[in-house]
């Protein structure tokens, strides 16, 4: 071959160059060169280089944000003109929510709406109230025209507060080492993130009264309603939810228009399922994974560090597995609320003063996962209890297996077992769904107000295993007697 390529790979770039070998010697034989420059992968500001997809991932968020917060708009506004309580007509709020092709979206501009969007119900020029808050005051006070409490509404929708979720909740614990939740109010507060902390503070503040009662006195007293960036968010959506309720009853609103209201103010929109990636189990290639947080999960996983801990008392000449006592001992460690992992260390001061010599096949700052939901849950349901239930739920979904393709009829005896209630914990995704789980627990439990706060507070620890839930039950029966696997 005669000619030959020649290539310098950079980072930005590609230097290239053709040799031919029958013409000439050393640098006579370029016959051609060039560069090829790319594009950086990175943008470049004052502080340095930035990810260009994390800034395209916050705009399309920013987007998203802005898109939804408008459908909200649209969806209150268009009940609120149906009930009377909104002076903009129809039509003009369809320009704005569903233009004609071709048509620019255009926002209301009917003088009726401007006027009742800055407060002047009655049209003569002037604001009837300095600002929402004072009318937020006035509808605890006495009754109100509908547009009145229309406005209120739209206000409540534009600044509807902030409903934290499980990540968040998750990451704070991660970070304070979260657990006991009988500690001191004082410690507990530690704990709390930057814009928890803020909302702690403004209801310990509100002695009764509402947010909008408690930001109009602030007002009056030189203070403002909008928080600056630096003070973080500190009003929560269910405080501001309650402040709605107790406005739409003392108005005397209709029920069925009350809560159609409040899903739209309120209600956060289901996240997209997730459940078409999980990946699939090794063994049952049509079953998606257990999460790892599942109580059956949590004891295939103990049961195997257990029985495969084995033990010399003859400097290693020969080594025993634990006996069933012995077995007992270890499980009681992994079911410590406030040690979701701990060091193998903690396994052998069991057996130190029987047997100081005694050497282990683990070594001792071998950190071993403990069984953090199982722990929280026999902390508010004791062990008996829990271990009753899993009895249930096995025996139950031994029923659906066997009997449910021959028998049409459900379950018969069905109770609340470990399965569901680990289901409620798993599914609950935000502060709203916390106080439906609470309930649950106080209605089907028998849990005191204090018992289901520490049943909901019940860690869930985020990810999958390797194998579905069904093979776990079918492995756990052998490791339960002590198999190895």
């Amino acid at each position: 071959m005669s000619k030959i390529l020649g290539l310098d790979l950079g980072t930005n770039s590609i230097g290239w160059a053709v040799r031919d070998t029958t013409i000439g010697e050393g640098i006579k034989q370029i016959t051609n060169k060039g560069a090829v420059v790319f594009e950086k992968g990175v943008g470049e500001n004052k502080s340095g280089e930035f990810s260009l997809a994390a800034e395209r991932t916050k705009a399309r968020a920013s987007r998203k944000k802005n898109l939804r917060r408008r459908w909200r708009k649209i969806d209150l506004l268009t009940l609120l003109i149906q009930a009377g309580m909104c002076p903009l007509p129809l039509e003009e709020l369809n320009e704005w929510s569903n233009p004609k092709r071709k048509s620019e979206r255009k926002y209301p501009v009917n003088e009726l709406f401007k006027n009742w969007l800055r407060l002047d119900f009655n049209n003569d020029g002037t604001e009837d109230y300095t600002n929402p808050f004072e009318l937020r005051k006035q509808a605890l006070e006495r009754k109100l025209n509908t547009e009145e409490v229309g406005r209120i509404f739209y206000h409540l929708t534009q600044r509807r507060g902030y409903l934290s979720n499980r990540s968040e909740k998750a990451k704070e614990a991660e970070e304070s080492g979260e657990n006991e939740t009988e500690e001191p109010e004082r410690i507990q507060k530690k704990k709390l993130g930057k814009v928890a902390t803020a909302i702690h503070e403004l209801e310990d503040k509100l002695e009764g009264k509402t947010i909008g009662q408690k930001l109009y006195d602030e007002i009056q007293n030189g203070g403002r309603a909008r928080r600056r960036k630096e003070e973080s968010t500190n009003i929560y959506r269910l405080t501001l939810q309650a402040e709605y309720l107790r406005i739409a009853e003392y108005q005397g609103l209709d029920s069925t228009l009350t809560e159609r209201i409040r899903k739209i103010i309120f209600e956060q929109r289901p996240l997209k399922s997730q459940k078409g990636t999980i990946g699939k189990c090794i063994y049952e290639k049509d079953k998606s994974r257990c999460p790892i947080s599942h109580p059956e999960f949590e004891l295939y996983r103990m049961w195997q560090v257990v029985n495969n801990i084995k033990y010399s008392d003859d400097a290693k000449k020969t080594w025993q597995l634990l006996n069933g006592d012995e077995r007992k001992a270890v499980q009681e460690k992994f079911f410590r609320k406030s040690s979701p992992t701990f060091p193998f260390a903690d396994i052998k001061k069991l057996f130190a003063k029987t047997y100081p010599n005694r050497t282990f096949n683990y070594k001792d700052n071998q950190t071993i996962a403990g069984c953090p939901t199982l722990a929280g849950l026999i902390n508010v349901l004791g062990e008996e209890r829990i271990w009753q239930m899993r009895d249930k739920a096995i025996e139950r979904i031994e029923w659906e297996e066997h009997k449910k393709k021959s028998n049409k009829e459900k379950y018969p005896g069905k109770q609340i077992d470990l399965y569901d209630i680990w289901h409620w914990l798993f599914a609950m995704d935000n502060d709203k769904d916390e106080q439906i789980v609470k309930q649950k627990a106080i209605d089907k439990l028998g849990l005191n107000d204090k018992e289901a706060k520490s049943f909901v507070s019940t860690a869930i620890k985020q990810g999958y295993g390797s194998l579905s839930l069904n093979a776990i039950r079918k492995i756990n029966k052998w490791l339960e007697a002590g198999e190895k696997y």
